[in-house]
């Protein structure tokens, strides 16, 4: 027994996590490949030879020499600028590779990856490490916690909880009384929209099973799924066997 709502929460969560963490990634390689980059560039002087004009874009084919012998390239010019044929312009290269001109497009590039990461991880790293530790806490009161069959004694609206389409979500409520020390116990299950009513009215149920850390019983799980009726799963081929012996036998 699964909530669609919740559920779509926690993927949407987990998958802007990692996008969050893939995108710093890949900021930070691009950082240090800009830094190593940057290592071997040189600012040279280099000469136009023509100039075009194509699409309001300005382009300049120049010349330029580096250890002495010539290299030609494109640069692209600002509209406002006032460089004509003959003049100098300043350029950037690669010293391993003198063809290769060198811009910053990869610093802004990489510091936007670099920011939109920190949003990205701003909205879901906290929610995304919350339903991780709950998860492992879950699965470690399966294993070594000890069960419950608490009487169910109400549902409530948690006006804390986030909304959906303008609803709140719904808590199970519970308690066991200790026959050993006749105290009792009260237990809140998740968040969660499943029509909690109607599933206990359909199954007719009033346990349910809970979770619960014996050493500390503020630590528990209200196990929804309980509320659903264990189903035995039989194989058929068994079935049909056991049936074809019971009819020889007859």
């Amino acid at each position: 027994m699964k909530d669609k709502i919740i559920k779509n929460r926690q993927t949407k969560i987990t998958i802007f996590a990692y996008i969050s963490i893939i995108l710093l990634i890949i900021s930070i390689s691009l950082g240090i490949y800009k830094y190593n980059e940057e290592k071997n560039a040189i600012n040279i002087s280099a000469t136009i030879i023509s100039i075009e004009n194509n699409n309001n874009k300005t382009t300049a084919t120049v010349k330029y020499f580096v250890l002495n012998k010539k290299y030609e390239g494109q640069v692209n010019l600002n509209n406002s600028s006032n460089l004509a044929v003959n003049e100098t312009t300043h350029i950037k290269v690669d010293m391993r590779n003198p063809n290769r001109q060198i811009n910053n497009l990869l610093i802004y590039v990489s510091i936007a990856l670099f920011i939109l990461s920190l949003i990205l991880a701003f909205i879901s790293l906290p929610s995304f490490i919350k339903y991780i530790k709950n998860q492992k806490r879950i699965k470690l009161l399966r294993q070594k916690g000890i069960y419950l069959q608490a009487i169910i004694t109400g549902i409530y609206a948690n006006n804390k909880g986030k909304t959906h389409k303008k609803m709140y979500p719904h808590r199970l409520r519970c308690q066991y009384l200790n026959p050993q020390d006749n105290q009792e116990y009260i237990f809140d299950s998740e968040d969660t929209f499943l029509d909690l009513e109607n599933i206990i009215k359909q199954n007719n149920v009033t346990n349910i099973t809970v979770y619960l850390d014996k050493t500390n019983p503020t630590n528990y799980y209200v196990d929804l799924s309980s509320l659903q009726p264990k189903i035995n799963i039989i194989n058929p081929l068994e079935f049909m066997k056991n049936n074809s012996s019971d009819n020889k036998g007859n």
